[in-house]
């Protein structure tokens, strides 16, 4: 019987794909290639023979059992037996293939570290140095930059490749960063080889520009037959005998190879890739029954399961153009299956997802759910689905952590419960492709060990795996006169959900009235010049983001949770229809994620305080004498704190005292960084006397009893972003410490306004009011010395658990 799906071997293809599918394989002894070259059309095999590459395995130090191991797809005995050793004491080779199993395994946190250790020995170790080994970790580096979002790094890594693969990840990196010339010129040197892999990546390339009549134009090629040899439709002799695909396995920088001409090799075959960059390009230029034969082909394929980056990207296209035709019913159900697909694993992105050019954006079948939901009334669904999107970004952002909270000799037992989970996703994954039949029973294991995570390690939980939330247990967390204002960013429109204790209503915004106000009041007020023009961005921001939701709702204090542009918008400053400032009605908070609410409250707070001052004092460049002054009033503002001012202010001393406070009061700069908002700090000494950065990947090691975080002074920079999840970069880092409360500001502020700011909030805070009512009475009372808002408006307060 013919199996399309399966793609073992190259025996049932076409002599002329056989050979292109050998050609793209490393060369053996030329004796042994020159026979299996002579004997594969004979023989319906691939070249690779066993004995070929155990001889070479054999000869590169690995044992035969290794390869029988590889040959039988049995990667948990040799992932379990090379983890045993030291990695220091691993044979070179050896760790590198770990490497290239960890990758397999989706296990990015371990396989980043493993990668960097290869690289190490491989360049300082004289004994072990193997510059096939360096340049294949160099572009393996490159590939995973990619797959994680680091398209800068990526960038780095690729540049000077010389080799196909090499330039179609630089040429993808760069495009990531905003340069599309030379992804085109790319694109245009690849199409013209002969080689499948160069050709794949030239119609992957033009489907990143979304030149999608160039993906058509390059996949039908009659002198290239990618469409022909290598999709998974396969094609039909001059005789009409079916002849199935020939096996494409796409591995630009051998990084899942092994042994001699790709016998024992890792890399997925790529077929089914190629049939996704058809169906696309179908889909887009308008040939909608093409697309949906070539859609339809590969989510019958048996093996889809091991293809998650293109299974759910499949469901999604085709709940598209369900939708369209007036189905419904089945967009829906199509689009929860892709987001429980992309939701299946931690991260739900391995070295593959960087194979297709096309940038994933999982947040596309979250948007198109909740807009087909809100539409019939679902209204709670939605809600929850738009709670699950925005966690969802979160767990992409930290994928390749392994390690959450202070190092512990062994590893903490949250770190143990993180690992046994990403092991059996990664087990679960590697079924899909080689044991299809275990997969039922694998998924079991991965459920059970999402399961227990989440009921041991709730607070690490929530930044590996995508718990659906309990909207009953919100809602009994809020108080009378409480209302939640969810937003969530759709394909040109918004949503937002105004949540109270009774009662939830949805509301369809369109963009233009919720990102072009949002965006202009955000620059009229970070900008230094005091005039007026924040004034109509901000009634337009009333009228269409948040009038429709407070519609008919009685409550004095909102819980805002933003989304997109809203991240950066200074709420208090919105302004009513009666002319008021939103400040005047309403004690005003954020909170991250809805989810985040039902955290345990806040904890009783001896005002035992950490306050921090001018950490770089003298420092031309970073020296703010100011913020020194700022420290020291309100460190007598708050008895028995301990202040902390300038060279002393180390990041090892306030990771330290952190243990011991219950408030921290940064005065000094901050930092945001947009594209890897894990960057993002707060700018401390460093015993040498330089800079040096508390930044947010670092505070997911450290621990604080501090209820409240209060960081004031120049450019803390917590808005500085494009929008989307990751401005909560530092706020999440800090509430992942421990942290109840922390505020911040949106732009570079005043030292006398902030000085007077902070003032007037410990003295009501220490009076007994919340964080979120004591900034709304500081703010009122620094409007009445400095009137304009950029002088009292930037600063917000983002909280968890109930007020």
């Amino acid at each position: 019987m013919s199996q399309r799906g399966h793609l073992a071997d190259a025996g049932t293809c076409s002599v002329r794909a056989r050979f292109r599918a050998r050609r793209q394989r490393p060369r053996g002894p030329a004796w042994a290639a020159r026979l299996c070259l002579f004997l594969a059309p004979l023989l319906q095999a691939g070249c690779g023979a066993a004995f070929i590459a155990n001889e070479e395995s054999a000869r590169r130090g690995f044992a035969s059992s290794d390869v029988a191991a590889l040959d039988k797809g049995d990667l948990v005995s040799l992932r379990t037996q090379y983890e045993q050793v030291p990695p220091d004491q691993l044979p070179l080779r050896k760790l590198a293939l770990l490497c290239d199993i960890l990758l397999k395994y989706q296990d990015l946190g371990r396989a980043v570290e493993c990668i960097d250790q290869v690289d190490r020995r491989a360049a300082t170790d004289s004994a072990e140095r193997d510059p096939a080994i360096s340049r294949a970790v160099r572009g393996k580096s490159a590939m995973l930059a990619l797959a994680t979002g680091q398209p800068e790094r990526a960038a780095r890594l690729s540049e000077g490749l010389r080799t196909p693969g090499g330039r179609y990840v630089h040429a993808l990196a760069m495009l990531r960063l905003g340069d599309s010339a030379e992804a085109r010129a790319t694109a245009a040197q690849l199409r013209k080889d002969f080689e499948p892999g160069p050709v794949f990546e030239a119609a992957s390339l033009y489907a990143a520009l979304q030149d999608f009549p160039s993906v058509r134009a390059v996949l039908e090629d009659p002198a290239r037959r990618m469409l022909r040899d290598y999709a998974l439709s396969g094609h039909a002799d001059i005789f009409g005998t079916k002849i199935d695909a020939a096996v494409f396995r796409f591995d630009p920088f051998d990084e899942f190879d092994f042994g001699l001409l790709g016998k024992a090799t890792l890399a997925p075959a790529a077929n089914p890739y190629v049939e996704y960059l058809a169906a696309l390009a179908y889909l887009r230029t308008g040939s909608i029954q093409e697309a949906e034969r070539r859609y339809d082909t590969l989510l019958n394929f048996p093996y889809i399961g091991a293809y998650r980056d293109v299974q759910w990207r499949a469901l999604t296209d085709q709940a598209e153009m369900k939708a369209r035709a007036g189905d419904t019913a089945t967009a829906e159900r199509m689009l929860r299956e892709a987001i429980d697909i992309i939701e299946s694993v931690r991260g739900s992105i391995g070295a593959e997802a960087a194979r297709i050019g096309v940038a994933a954006d999982k947040e596309s079948p979250y948007r198109k759910l909740i807009g087909l939901l809100v539409r019939r009334g679902a209204n709670e669904d939605a809600l929850l689905y738009a709670v699950r999107g925005q966690s969802r970004a979160l767990v992409e952002l930290l994928a390749s952590r392994t390690h959450f909270g202070p190092p512990v000799a062994g590893g903490s037992a949250a770190d143990r419960l993180v690992a046994a989970y990403a092991r059996a996703s990664g087990e679960e994954q590697i079924a899909a492709e080689t044991s299809p039949a275990e997969v039922q029973t694998r998924a079991a294991r991965v459920r059970a060990a999402r399961r227990k995570l989440i009921d041991d390690a709730p607070d690490v939980a929530d930044l590996v795996a995508v718990d659906p939330p309990d909207l009953g247990r919100v809602r009994r967390v809020l108080g009378p006169g409480q209302a939640v204002l969810a937003y969530f960013q759709g394909e040109g429109q918004w949503f937002v959900f105004t949540l109270t204790a009774r009662s939830l209503t949805a509301h369809v915004l369109p963009d233009g009235d919720v990102a072009a106000p949002a965006q202009g009041l955000h620059q009229a007020l970070a900008q230094l010049t005091l005039d007026d023009r924040w004034r109509g961005p901000a009634t337009a921001l009333y009228r269409g983001a948040l009038a429709p939701a407070l519609r008919g709702v009685d409550a004095t204090s909102l819980i805002i949770v933003p989304a997109g542009d809203l991240h950066r918008v200074p709420f208090a400053t919105v302004v009513d229809e009666e002319g008021k400032f939103l400040v005047d009605r309403y004690t005003i908070r954020v909170v991250p994620n809805l989810q985040l609410l039902t955290r345990p409250p806040a904890r009783e707070s001896s005002r035992q305080a950490l306050v921090i001052g001018d950490p770089l004092n003298g420092d031309p460049q970073f020296g703010l004498p100011f913020a020194a002054l700022e420290a020291q009033a309100i460190s007598q503002k708050l008895p028995g704190s301990t202040l902390v001012v300038g060279r002393q202010a180390t990041v090892a001393n306030m990771m330290q005292m952190a243990t011991r406070h219950d408030l921290i009061h940064f005065a000094g700069h901050g930092t945001f960084n947009e594209k890897d908002p894990l960057r993002s700090g707060l700018l401390l000494a460093s015993p040498s006397g330089r800079a040096d950065m508390l930044t947010a990947e670092r505070l997911y090691d450290m621990r604080t009893t501090a209820a409240l975080v209060y960081l004031s002074g120049c450019e803390t920079g917590l808005g500085r972003n494009s929008g989307g999840e990751d401005i909560i970069g530092l706020q999440r880092g800090f509430f992942f410490a421990g942290a109840q409360t922390v505020i911040g500001s949106l732009w570079t502020v005043n030292d006398a306004s902030t000085a007077v700011l902070g003032l007037e909030f410990y003295q009501a805070w220490t009076h007994g009011q919340t964080a979120a009512r004591a900034l709304r009475t500081a703010q009122i009372a620094t409007r009445a010395r400095f009137a304009h808002p950029r002088y009292w408006g930037g600063f917000y307060a983002t909280s968890v658990g109930p007020e």
